[in-house]
């Protein structure tokens, strides 16, 4: 049973009862009200949070210098294209003030509804139109959703410009523009230039440029050898263009004076761009990099000695090649991918039909199996190798590093999601596995391009490339191609278990049910997004934090301040950076010199602060002698932690008379404190 539209899509449609047609047109309807109202209430009333700030404050250097050029020099150009659009919709509707940041966030609005729409015509080639209005029933409710469309930073951007990438790219190696060729064949080139603007998460799509050229599907309606060229050199380029943006850091262009103060030791620990296999065992090279490097070697020249031998020796196929592949694979101990290869031979070329394989084959996959089990018994018997992942490493950690530690799947998609978003999760990779599987005997080309490969193609990416932080806000402009893949799961098994009268029916049933429990569906949500508590991630919907991005009341902080300090007190922001857009007024900011904020925003030997271009205070002394000979002065500060209070006290010590906190954010996630001071010195 197909798992596409083509052959069986008008009768099936033709199998929707009427009364379910108006049962989609009527939820239809309640989830457009309900998405809306959601993503519409108290609209540009939210604290900024962290990363919008970064986001906003560019902006801001964009509207006053005409580039998002920093006041010490440098740019901000992630997220470029939605900077500009942004500014523009700052021009024509002003605001940006404290509890005012609607003209801000509309762009980002549009582009998250305009997802939803563009998701129906890119599904169109995939799933009957019952199937479609289920995703978009989901789409439109999803909290998920609804907070990335309020959330002030490139995620629906991209998500929208993600599936305008795949329909150009559907229509240009399937379409008209196929065969005819012209520059409609460049439109993909052109939205992956634009992608990679939006999001530098966007490179994960630039290889789909390639598939016109490297499958037989598709090869052929490019042209003669000339075109095939043209096409391959426009990839190229944009590929480099892709490459060269992501591995610049625009910050430091033409900033020539030293960022730190003298003697500054970065505590950051910089893993490289890439996820690279533990060696616990054996290095083929100096580095795991090198390594890594000789082993994907090793199968290219495998691929390329049996792709020139098979033109000469009948019989020779791309299975031998995955076979010996295999084998690599697992000598190298590098499990995951020999996993996947293995679950390729079995679902597409059969080899569990060993009447039908050759002797050759069947040797090879026994070879395999034979190294894999000599290396569990190996670091079964002998666990010393363990030592080489720390003292107090365990035997299930180990053998996670050692053979399935590459892809790196573990801490970039399965734990961020099991602790996020675990049975929604669980469904996804289900259905990805399963769709993929049903699959797996259909040209390469339908294979390529269909939503659950982009899915698995991009969440492998994830275990490659190393984006720092592990959490599923990096995947969600795949959030449509996950629900898609399950859908059709859902589709796909209904149809093999039910009357045809029942399938869409039940399909349509089953996916809205599982939706609704599986982690993505919160009516109190939807129903209070402009509540303190859905805003600041506190009280019921504290859990959701890391899945929606977390909040602190800087606004209310700020507000505060402009209405109490007297204009000539000293005012220091201490680790609430979005507190600065707010505070229209002089006052310091202040980093811990051990965080990551302070060595991504000190500027000037460690004297001014990157983002909001004012004094950047990192030591407790420095702290004390930015108050000088005031009586008094305020704090805008995350309260009740060990680093502010071990701070006051290291700051001020006998010079502090008293200490009051006169105003507290919601759920206590910010504080505005008056520390009165008496004569005294400062600490160097």
């Amino acid at each position: 049973m197909s798992l596409d539209r083509s052959s069986t899509g008008h009768m099936a449609d033709s199998m929707v009862p009427r009364w379910l047609t108006i049962l989609i047109f009527v939820l239809l309807a309640i989830a457009l009200a309900v998405g809306l109202y959601a993503r519409l209430a108290g609209f540009g009333g939210r604290s900024l949070a962290v990363d919008e700030y970064y986001f906003v404050s560019s902006v801001d250097n964009l509207l006053a210098r005409g580039l998002p050029e920093f006041a010490t020099g440098g740019y901000y150009l992630r997220g470029i294209t939605l900077q500009y659009v942004t500014a523009a919709s700052a021009l024509l509707f002003g605001g940006g003030g404290v509890g005012d940041s609607a003209a801000y966030r509309l762009p980002v609005l549009l582009f998250g509804l305009g997802a939803i729409i563009l998701n129906v015509f890119y599904l169109r080639r995939f799933a009957r139109w019952h199937l479609i209005a289920a995703v978009t029933i989901a789409l439109l409710v999803s909290s998920w959703q609804v907070e990335f469309d309020r959330f002030l930073r490139m995620y629906s951007a991209l998500q929208f410009v993600t599936l305008v990438f795949f329909i150009t790219l559907h229509r240009s190696l399937t379409g008209p523009a196929a065969t005819q060729g012209g520059p409609a064949r460049y439109l993909p080139h052109l939205a992956a230039v634009l992608a990679v603007l939006t999001h530098s998460l966007a490179l994960f799509l630039v290889p789909f440029l390639f598939l016109g050229l490297l499958l037989p599907d598709y090869r052929p309606r490019l042209g003669g050898l000339a075109a095939r060229v043209r096409y391959g050199l426009a990839g190229t380029a944009v590929l480099i263009f892709s490459l060269a943006l992501s591995r610049t850091d625009s910050r430091a262009i033409g900033v020539a004076e030293a960022r730190f103060p003298e003697g500054f030791v970065s505590p950051l620990v910089n893993d490289g761009p890439l996820w690279l296999p533990e060696l616990p065992f054996f290095h083929l090279a100096t580095s795991p990099l090198m390594h890594l490097a000789v082993v994907l070697g090793a199968v290219g020249v495998v691929g390329l000695v049996l792709a020139l031998l098979a033109r000469r020796l009948r019989g020779i196929g791309i299975a031998d090649f995955y076979v010996v592949a295999l084998i690599l694979f697992t000598a190298a101990h590098l499990f995951l991918p020999a996993a996947l290869i293995a679950m390729i031979l079995f679902f597409r070329y059969q080899v569990h039909r060993v009447a039908d394989q050759p002797t050759r084959r069947l040797a090879g996959i026994a070879l395999a199996i034979l190294i894999a089990i000599g290396w569990l018994i190996y670091a079964t018997l002998d666990q010393g190798w363990l030592s080489a992942f720390g003292a107090d490493a365990g035997p299930v950690r180990g053998f996670r590093l050692a053979f399935f530690g590459w892809p790196n799947l573990y801490r970039s998609v399965l734990l961020p999601w099991s602790l996020e978003l675990p049975w929604l999760g669980l469904l996804a990779f289900f259905s990805i596995f399963y769709i993929l599987a049903t699959l797996a005997r259909r040209p390469l080309g339908e294979i390529a391009l269909h939503p659950a490969m982009v899915a698995l193609y991009t969440l492998m990416c994830f275990g490659v490339f190393n984006t720092l932080y592990p959490t599923t806000r990096y995947a969600y402009f795949i959030y449509p191609f996950l629900l898609t893949a399950i859908v059709l799961t859902i589709d796909d098994v209904a149809g093999r278990l039910a009357p045809r009268q029942l399938r869409a029916a039940l399909s349509v049933a089953v996916f809205l049910g599982l939706f609704a429990i599986a982690g993505d569906f919160h009516p109190r949500h939807l129903m209070a997004t402009a509540s303190a508590d859905v805003t600041y991630r506190s009280g019921p919907f504290a859990p959701y934090a890391a899945t929606w991005y977390p909040r602190r009341d800087a606004a209310g902080a700020a507000r505060y301040a402009l209405e109490t300090v007297p204009a000539d007190a000293p005012v220091v922001v201490v680790d609430l950076l979005p507190a600065s857009h707010y505070l229209r007024r002089e006052h310091a900011v202040y980093l811990f010199r051990e965080d990551e904020e302070f060595y991504n925003n000190s500027r000037r030997g460690g004297t001014v602060d990157l983002w909001a271009n004012r004094p950047l205070l990192s030591e407790p002394g420095a702290l004390c002698r930015y108050a000088g000979a005031a009586g008094e002065i305020w704090l805008l500060i995350e309260p009740d932690t060990a680093k502010a209070r071990q701070l006051l006290e290291a700051a001020f010590g006998a010079r502090q008379t008293a200490r009051e906190t006169v105003f507290t954010g919601h759920g206590g996630s910010t504080a505005v404190v008056r520390v009165t001071l008496g004569p005294g010195a400062c600490p160097p």
